[in-house]
C-alpha cells in the first residue's frame, strides 16, 4: 500500500490548525476600561462663577483604534495586539471621558462636557485634543504625547499647548498599565488647565 505523504503532511498541518482555532476561541476574554468612575458634568451652567469648557474633538492614534488594548515591547517598534484583552467600550470615548473628568478635577469651578453632548450656554472655551502616542510596555512606561488647541469664543483667540510624559507602571498587569495611561491624562489635562487659568 502506498501513501502521499505530502496529503498526510497536509492533513496534519490542517489538524494543528483547527485545533490552535480552537483553543484560540476557548481562551477567556477580559474587558476593561479606563476608569471605573466615569461621569458627566452637571446640565447646571448658568452658576457665573463657572468655567465652561467644551471638548469639542479628542483624537487618538489610529494604532488606538481597535477593540483589543495594544501594548508596546520596550525598547522596540513591535506592537502587541492582546486578543483576548478587549475595551469595555468605545475607545475614542473612554478618553474623552478622561481628559473631561480630570479637567474638572484640575481647577474649581470648571464643567467640562465633551462631545456629542451639547452644553446648555456658551462654553469658555473649545478645545480640539489630538492624542498622538498612548501606549508602552506592560511592566515598564507607558508614554503620552499630545497637544491641543484652545479656542476662546468671546475673543475669538486661539492658544496652542503641548504635553510630554512617562509613567512607570506598578506591575506587569493591565490594571496597572491602564491606570498609567490615567495617571498620565491627568496630568495632560493639569498642563491645559494651567494655560487656562492663566490665559
Amino acid at each position: 500500500m502506498t501513501f502521499d505523504l505530502s496529503a498526510v503532511k497536509n492533513a496534519t498541518l490542517t489538524l494543528v490548525t483547527v485545533a490552535a482555532v480552537t483553543a484560540c476561541a476557548a481562551a477567556p476574554v477580559s474587558y476593561y476600561s479606563l476608569s471605573n468612575a466615569q461621569r458627566q458634568p452637571s446640565s447646571d451652567t448658568k452658576d457665573a462663577t463657572r468655567t465652561l469648557v467644551y471638548l469639542r474633538a479628542v483624537r487618538i492614534p489610529t494604532l488606538m483604534q481597535r477593540p483589543e488594548i495594544v501594548t508596546r515591547s520596550n525598547d522596540t517598534n513591535k506592537v502587541n495586539v492582546l486578543d483576548d484583552t478587549l475595551w469595555a467600550g468605545d475607545i475614542n470615548e473612554e478618553v474623552a471621558k478622561q481628559y473631561a473628568r480630570h479637567l474638572e478635577q484640575s481647577m474649581p469651578g470648571l464643567v467640562a462636557f465633551n462631545a456629542p453632548v451639547v452644553p446648555d450656554a456658551q462654553p469658555d472655551v473649545f478645545y480640539t485634543i489630538q492624542v498622538d502616542q498612548l501606549d508602552g510596555e506592560r511592566g515598564g512606561n507607558v508614554n503620552l504625547r499630545m497637544h491641543w488647541t484652545a479656542k476662546y469664543p468671546d475673543t475669538n483667540q486661539t492658544e496652542q499647548g503641548s504635553f510630554q510624559g512617562t509613567e512607570e507602571t506598578e506591575d506587569n498587569s493591565v490594571d496597572a498599565y491602564l491606570q498609567a495611561m490615567n495617571v498620565l491624562i491627568a496630568r495632560s489635562a493639569k498642563a491645559m488647565s494651567s494655560q487656562l487659568s492663566a490665559y
